[in-house]
């Protein structure tokens, strides 16, 4: 007699039903067929549960789920990388409605995908924001703008001090003319992500 082949959920689901006596179990019976076809869906059923329950949360949730929470949020979307959209998107959820304190502001900031220090000018009711990291994959300054300018309140105005690429790091690249070329850069790209041409030199030299 062949052995069965089976699934753990097939074997538990057949150790259940063996002690009644009344079902044949036997391999190629009815039974054993219904229970693999019951295990199968099992199998599927649980992959599924375990999905949802990641999908749930932000920092566990699939790409798909993730760009609908980005939807939901008014956020841009797929262009940064996982980590910096899930903490975009755990940033903005933090947020309390009127918290304008200078932490709720920094927490707004994140949501919109920049990481900038806040010097504040109550007088004139302006913010300004430097030392800012780009944490979203944003293509040109007025991106940047538009979004921080969503998550503030209404009735301040931003003054933006961004750029991380100097002369001295520009002329350091070396990269060949093939390279800036096909590269298709701008000089709104260079000026808000001038820290990762390191790489494309890196490899551009390999």
């Amino acid at each position: 007699m062949t052995a069965e082949k089976g699934s753990p959920d097939f074997w538990e689901l057949r150790e259940l039903l063996a002690p009644l006596g009344v079902y044949d179990l036997s391999p190629g019976s009815v039974v054993t067929a219904e229970l693999h076809v019951y295990a199968a869906a099992l199998r599927q059923f649980g992959r599924n549960m375990a999905q949802t329950l990641d999908d749930l949360f932000p920092a566990s949730c699939s790409p798909q789920r993730l760009a609908q929470w980005e939807r939901l949020l008014d956020l841009p979307a797929g262009r940064a990388s996982l980590e910096a959209r899930r903490g975009m998107v755990l940033a903005k959820l933090s947020l309390d409605e009127g918290d304008f304190t200078v932490e709720g502001i920094r927490r707004s900031l994140l949501a919109a995908g920049l990481s900038a220090s806040i010097r504040e000018d109550w007088e004139r009711g302006v913010l300004s924001l430097y030392n800012a990291v780009i944490l979203g994959d944003y293509q040109t300054l007025d991106e940047v703008k538009r979004q921080v300018l969503k998550m503030l309140p209404v009735q301040l105005e931003a003054e933006f001090d961004i750029g991380v690429l100097t002369w001295e790091q520009f002329e350091g690249f070396g990269l060949s003319f093939s390279a800036w070329d096909g590269g298709n850069f701008t000089w709104e790209w260079f000026d808000l992500n001038g820290e990762k041409l390191e790489g494309i030199c890196h490899a551009e030299q390999q």
